[in-house]
């Protein structure tokens, strides 16, 4: 059975064995996720969150931001509503 494809984002395998989330934003430059992840699932919740708050037209404060600010470890919720997922 050939794989199915994600309708939103990308999640792909790190030499390291995490995962790493990334989309690309309306304004049609990739954003990643602040974080790797434990687990593809992991990832593909984010990207799902991540998904549901741009259809309802609020962005996740990393991604606004353009990404981590110099002060931000990345361990802040990147999700103001969801909990941070496989870190």
């Amino acid at each position: 059975m050939a794989a199915k494809r994600r309708r939103f984002g990308l999640v792909r395998r790190l030499p390291s064995g995490r995962f790493q989330a990334s989309f690309v934003a309306p304004s049609g430059i990739r954003q990643l996720a602040p974080t790797t992840f434990r687990t593809k699932t992991d990832a593909d919740r984010w990207l799902s969150a991540v998904e549901a708050d741009l259809s309802r037209g609020t962005w996740p404060r990393t991604v606004a931001s353009g990404g981590l600010s110099s002060g931000d470890d990345g361990n802040s919720d990147c999700l103001s509503s969801s909990p941070q997922l496989g870190v």
